[in-house]
C-alpha cells in the first residue's frame, strides 16, 4: 500500500491537535487496529451527526464481519453492538411510499449488494 492508514489519520490529527500533534500521532497498526482507529476518528469528527450507525454497518473487521458484531467497536462497552442473532436489525426500513414509487428494484439491488458484500459474512 503506497499510503498507509496512519498517514491519513495523522493528516486529520495534525489539523485537530495542532501543537500537541506529536503526543497524539497515530502509528500504523494491523488491519483491525487501523479500522478501529478510523472509526474513532470519525466518531470525534462527526459527533452528534448521526453517522456512527452507518460507519459500524459498512466498516468491517479483518475477518470481513461488520463492526456491528465487534465488541471493540462498541467502546466503552464490552459487548458487540448487535449479536449475530440480531443481524436482521441491520436491514434498512423502506417506507411504503418509496417501495411503490418505481424504484423498488434499484433499492433491492443496492441493499442486496451491501448485505452480500459487507454485512452478512457471519459465521454460522
Amino acid at each position: 500500500m503506497n499510503n498507509p492508514c496512519a498517514s491519513y489519520i495523522n493528516e486529520v490529527r495534525k489539523r485537530a491537535y495542532g501543537d500537541t500533534f506529536e503526543e497524539n500521532k497515530y502509528t500504523e497498526g494491523s488491519y483491525a487496529e487501523n479500522e478501529l482507529a478510523i472509526l474513532q476518528e470519525r466518531d470525534k469528527e462527526f459527533v452528534s451527526e448521526g453517522k456512527r450507525w452507518f460507519d459500524v454497518l459498512r466498516m468491517h473487521d479483518a475477518s470481513g464481519r461488520s463492526l456491528v458484531f465487534s465488541a471493540d467497536a462498541n467502546y466503552p462497552g464490552t459487548n458487540p453492538i448487535l449479536g449475530t442473532e440480531e443481524a436482521y436489525k441491520m436491514l434498512w426500513p423502506v417506507n411504503i411510499g418509496t417501495s411503490n414509487s418505481g424504484i423498488r428494484e434499484k433499492i433491492s439491488q443496492i441493499l442486496l449488494f451491501i448485505f452480500q458484500d459487507r454485512c452478512f459474512n457471519i459465521e454460522k
